[in-house]
């Protein structure tokens, strides 16, 4: 449901997370992908609190949730 790995390091050498929330049991290529941003630049602290929010709604227990896991892959960066 969720997998994390590196997409790639900043200038300043820290790793950027990539994180994908989806149902691995239905297959992808029928899926739709949204790629979603979080916190760019140093000053986007809000988008922290947004990225957070979405992750644990995402990968919560509602029948929304398992529909929108089921149907898009979802890339958060």
């Amino acid at each position: 449901m969720l997998k994390e790995e590196v997409l790639c390091e900043s200038l300043s050498g820290l790793e950027v997370p990539l994180l994908t929330v989806t149902d691995p049991s239905v297959d992808n290529k029928r899926k739709k992908c949204i790629l979603v941003n979080g916190r760019i630049h140093p000053g986007e602290s809000c988008s922290s609190f947004m990225a957070k929010g979405l992750l644990e709604y995402l990968c919560g227990e509602s029948e929304e949730a398992a529909y929108l896991r089921r149907h898009v892959i979802f890339k958060i960066i």
